[in-house]
Parts: structure tokens; sequence; C-alpha cells
């Protein structure tokens, strides 16, 4: 990344990657912070407030591979909150659903350099609901892939063409980093 990229930050909760990449992208990148934890989003929206980030657009909306409606499982720690993990849950809300591309081609954004998923065991949904944005833009992705999703990430990433580095293992999920390998 560097100045005047474009950052997608999916799972973007309260801002954790999205204000540093913010100020390190400067007033000619965008971040595209994507949160849909009603709660979360209202302490993302304060943060860019107070941080005087004007470069930074959020949306509050989950990502998955259709457009319409998701139940949230809202939790005690908002951070864990998931449209597909329902152990734990507070209360459940119902969000807007839409797919990665449709966020891109409805933006008009016209380049996409790095994306950032942190979706709560629902990565590879939002990997399938961007495939036409990957495939076009070819991003340096940063994705926390559940262990029990691992085989279907990694078959979405070769069929795009990606290959991916494991750069985190916990006990639950792997962190990677995928890059085009065409």
């Amino acid at each position: 990344m560097r100045p005047g990229s474009l950052f997608i930050d999916v799972g973007a909760h309260i801002g954790r990657y999205s204000f540093p990449v913010a100020r390190f992208i400067g007033e000619d990148g965008i971040v595209v912070a994507i949160e849909p934890n009603p709660v979360s989003f209202r302490a993302l929206l304060m943060g860019v407030k107070l941080n005087g980030l004007r470069n930074v657009l959020t949306l509050n909306v989950a990502l998955g591979d259709r457009e319409g409606k998701a139940t949230l499982c809202q939790k005690l720690i908002t951070a864990t909150s998931s449209i597909i993990e329902f152990n734990g849950c507070r209360r459940f809300v119902e969000v807007p659903l839409r797919r990665l591309d449709s966020i891109v081609e409805g933006l008009g954004l016209k380049r996409v350099d790095v994306i950032k998923i942190d979706a709560e065991g629902a990565e590879v949904q939002v990997l399938r609901g961007g495939v036409k944005t990957i495939m076009r833009f070819r991003p340096f992705i940063v994705v926390e892939v559940r262990n029990h999703n691992i085989d279907k990430f990694e078959q979405i990433m070769k069929n795009l063409g990606y290959f991916c580095e494991k750069v985190v293992e916990g006990v639950a999920d792997k962190v990677f980093i995928c890059y085009n390998a065409m």
C-alpha cells in the first residue's frame, strides 16, 4: 500500500485498521470501511469524525454472496458479531446484505488495491460475492479464515489465480496474505 491507494476494510469494526490506513494513504487515497453491527458502526462513525478523516467512506451493511437481508448475531464482544456463527448471541438484528461486487460497482470505483476481510466465518461468502472485483483489480487480500472454511477458501483463491501465505495461526482461525499469482 502507498499514498493514494484504495483500501476496502470488510469487518471494519471500530476502525482499528481503517484509521491508520486512512492516515497513511492520505487525502488522495480512499478507505471503504464496511461494518454490519449497528453498535460498532456508530463507534466507527464517531471515530471518523473525531479523527477528521475525510477519506473514509463508511457502509453499515454485511457482505456475502447475495443481495438482501441477513440476521446478525450481536455478541458481548462486538468484534465477534456474525451473520454465520450464532453461538453466544445477546440479540439478533436484521441488517442489509450486499455483495462486494455490487458495492464496488455502485460506488464507481476505478481501482481496488487492498482488501482486508475479517467477517467472523463469512469470509467464503464475501469472496464469492467479490469475484468480479477481484478478477478485475487483482488486489492484495488479507483475510482471516475460520479453520472449517480453509478448504473452500483455498479452492476459491486457487480458482482466482491467487497465492496465499499464512501469516498468523490461531486456535479457531488463520490469517492469510494473498496476491495475484498470474
